[in-house]
């Protein structure tokens, strides 16, 4: 045999669930609101840090190395060139 149960929800308890999710709303808000005050203070102290970085940065070049670099931040480009097959057994 079927039966139908009906519940019914006061305006009591329609304003109370309004109420948690209003607060829930906010609080998400706030710590939404902090993190992002977070990780935009970290991308500015990168930044200073690169800009920093770049006024000492020496660059190198790869094929003759010098001594007296020892223990500065450098910079080098070059080619890397092979004729072994490379492969990685792992993957």
């Amino acid at each position: 045999m079927a039966y139908t149960e009906t519940t019914t929800t006061t305006y009591g308890q329609r304003l109370k669930n309004s109420g948690k999710g209003i607060v829930a709303g906010l609080v998400m808000f706030v710590v939404g609101t902090g993190l992002l005050w977070w990780n935009e203070g970290r991308t500015v102290k990168q930044t200073r840090a690169l800009n920093q970085t770049e006024k000492v940065c020496v660059e190198l070049n790869p094929a003759s190395v010098d001594a007296s670099f020892e223990g500065q931040t450098i910079h080098a480009t070059a080619v890397a060139a092979t004729e072994d097959v490379l492969v990685d057994n792992y993957y």
